[in-house]
């Protein structure tokens, strides 16, 4: 009882307090290990999941990325700086149809070249390919055409370890629709640029060019690259300008097509010029107006010949009721002549009356002349069409005219060197020669030169197309040309009409001119006239050969046919027009030519006096200035000796001036002409021996 009790009995309170430090010194090293162990335990259970769970999410990476890669529809290439292969994706095996087992990683690029070699979708040679397009620090970029016919665009760019991606693109269909659409819009471009009206396209914010066709060029006289990207005050002078500009605002507007009818217009090159228009108005998707497109038409030939078909259709009905009259005038005439032949015998003896009925048979007289000159006029006179030696009638003739014509008028004959024969009635023939020369002298009242020439001119379907009532073909030509005081446009469209005329009341009839054009016409013939106010007049007349006759230079509009092809010749053109010079200089390039220009002789003199080469002198005969054309030559051929020189003029004799009639051996180009007969002139001379 006593040791249960002693041992019930507490332990006295100093023997507590140190079994409480014994046993808290020994926990604590205790609960540190076990705290250690269990956060090693702890921290190894969450590295083990977090390493797995990595693991889990790389692998479902790399698998989304090797699916984004096999899925792309490009084919991918990637290799390391040692040349192997680490990627290629499914795209670019199945576009060059490799195996597995050929196209997996590990490989080098000649080994896949090599393997394409064998199913033949390599064709190239391996190391030249390797070299090109695998370039240190480049990025190369090409389309390769495979032998089964794709097109194949490749990438190759260099990584920064060494290695480079390869990106394989099947352009296949891409470059078949551009090659289409490139093939349609060049379709396009040529009908538009062959289309013989003009056509320009300006933006509609900025108002300047972005398209014009090969016919705007033509209109305007200027180059393409002279127009694009240019508004019209940058190109016209003010006045053409504001009208372009003034119809852009309208078309802008009115947000819609409107239609400018007839105008003149000045072009930079081509003078006065009429033209019509159409303007539209290009929208886009949200329906604002985009671009501002112009289809002019140049109509001045057109309206050319018009005016020529109502003045010849006039000149026909006029004719007609000229014809007409007379006709009825000369029964008249016919009646009343004949009753005073038989009242003159009624009378004999009375000298009164006798005399009385003279001075009406005068009139009567008169009046029969007046009607066959109607009936000239009208191409109801009767004619005697025979062969006529036409040098020989003009020889005649203006041996007889001489007097006529005065002292203060030379007259210069130039008939064809082999004499061919016309169809036409001599005394009819005679009689208009006459007549012009006449008008001729009167045109020069202080004196002047009238120059006559004959040749055989051949007259084209172009031509002929321009000037109604005429047939193509050969004829002989006589020209007539004075150096008188000329005649504006106004009057040179009338000269020909009945009954006018530019003479004091009761110094002409107004038949003179109408009769030559009427025998002129029923002769089977053509007439024309070309003035200049100050400078003269020159009517060339043509009339059908007797028997085919070669035509000698210049046919009227002949083509050459068998043109020689231009080379390095340079040539220098003289001409103060700045307009004909303008086209002159174009004509010239377009045939091939180098050409310099000149608006005066003493700037062609500078010109000459340089080192450059000149092969041949183009150059007008009439210049203001001290210096004419043959002159001009003259001293350009004591500078260079072996010089070639065309001479061109609106007229056959000399100017007026000294020194300007043509010798034996010079060359004239007559105006106008056509480029065809500029090339053939140009191509003669350059040809003839130094």
């Amino acid at each position: 009882m006593s040791k249960t009790r002693r041992l019930a009995t507490p332990p006295p309170a100093g023997i507590m307090t140190r079994y409480q430090a014994i046993v808290a010194m020994l926990w604590t090293p205790v609960a540190c290990a076990l705290s250690r162990f269990l956060a090693r335990e702890t921290r190894g259970h969450r590295e083990r999941g977090l390493s797995v769970l990595a693991e889990e999410k790389a692998a479902e990476q790399r698998m989304l990325l090797d699916t984004a890669l096999n899925n792309m529809r490009n084919g991918l290439l990637m290799f390391d700086g040692a040349g192997r292969a680490v990627v290629i994706n499914q795209s670019y095996v199945e576009m060059y149809g490799l195996s597995p087992a050929a196209a997996k990683p590990g490989c080098t690029i000649r080994e896949l070249l090599t393997h394409r070699i064998a199913n033949g979708t390599f064709a190239g040679n391996i190391d030249d390919y390797i070299e090109k397009h695998f370039i240190q620090d480049q990025v190369t970029d090409k389309v390769f055409g495979l032998p089964d016919g794709r097109s194949i665009r490749v990438v190759n760019r260099f990584m920064d370890n060494g290695g480079w991606v390869s990106v394989h693109e099947d352009v296949t269909e891409r470059m078949r629709a551009e090659e289409e659409r490139d093939r349609n819009r060049a379709f396009l471009d040529r009908i538009i640029d062959n289309v013989s009206m003009a056509i320009q396209v300006k933006n509609a914010r900025t108002l300047r060019y972005m398209l014009v066709n090969k016919a705007s060029e033509e209109l305007w006289g200027l180059t393409r690259d002279q127009i694009i990207g240019k508004t019209p005050h940058e190109i016209f002078d003010k006045d053409f300008a504001d009208v372009i500009e003034e119809h852009d605002r309208q078309l802008l507007d009115t947000r819609s097509s409107f239609y400018v009818p007839e105008h003149k217009i000045e072009t930079p090159r081509n003078g006065t010029r009429v033209v019509t228009s159409n303007r539209i108005a290009v929208r886009d998707n949200n329906g604002e107006v985009q671009y501002l497109v112009s289809v002019v038409e140049d109509v001045t030939e057109r309206k050319n010949v018009e005016d020529q078909l109502r003045q010849a259709q006039k000149m026909e009905a006029v004719g007609n009721l000229t014809g007409g009259v007379a006709h009825d005038f000369n029964n008249l005439l016919t009646v009343i002549i004949g009753n005073l032949d038989l009242l003159q015998e009624d009378v004999a003896g009375n000298s009164s009356a006798e005399e009385k009925i003279g001075i009406i048979v005068q009139a009567a007289e008169r009046g029969a002349d007046l009607t066959r000159h109607m009936l000239a006029f009208s191409r109801r006179q009767p004619l005697q069409a025979k062969e006529v030696d036409v040098n020989a009638l003009i020889t005649t003739t203006m041996r007889l005219l001489s007097r006529t014509l005065g002292e203060n008028i030379s007259v210069e004959v130039r008939t064809a060197s082999e004499p061919p024969l016309a169809l036409v009635d001599p005394s009819q023939l005679e009689t208009a020669l006459l007549n012009i020369a006449i008008n001729a002298r009167d045109a020069m009242p202080n004196g002047g030169v009238l120059t006559i020439r004959t040749r055989v001119a051949e007259l084209d379907e172009e031509y002929t197309s321009q000037h109604p009532g005429v047939a193509p073909g050969a004829y002989l030509a006589i020209e007539i040309a004075d150096t008188g005081s000329g005649m504006p446009p106004e009057l040179l469209e009338r000269i020909f009409e009945p009954f006018f005329t530019t003479k004091a009341a009761g110094k002409g009839t107004g038949l003179g001119l109408s009769m030559v054009y009427g025998f002129i016409k029923q002769s089977g013939g053509h007439i024309n006239a070309y003035s200049e106010v100050g400078r003269g007049t020159v009517f060339k007349l043509y009339l059908p050969l007797a028997e085919p006759v070669a035509a000698e230079f210049v046919p009227e509009s002949a083509v050459p046919r068998a043109a020689k092809p231009a080379g390095n010749e340079v040539i220098l053109a003289v001409e103060d027009n700045p307009d004909i010079r303008a086209t002159v200089v174009r004509h010239l390039r377009d045939l091939g030519y180098r050409v310099r220009e000149a608006d005066s002789a003493d700037a062609a003199l500078q010109i000459l006096d340089a080192a450059e080469p000149i092969d041949l002198l183009f150059t007008d005969i009439i210049m203001p200035g001290e210096l004419n054309g043959k002159e001009l030559a003259a001293k350009a051929r004591i500078k260079r000796s072996d010089l070639k020189v065309l001479f061109t003029s609106g007229f056959l004799g000399p100017s007026n001036g000294h020194g300007a009639q043509l010798e034996a051996g010079d060359v004239l180009l007559s105006k106008p002409y056509h480029k065809r007969d500029l090339a053939k002139a140009v191509e003669q001379v350059l040809s003839m021996p130094a």
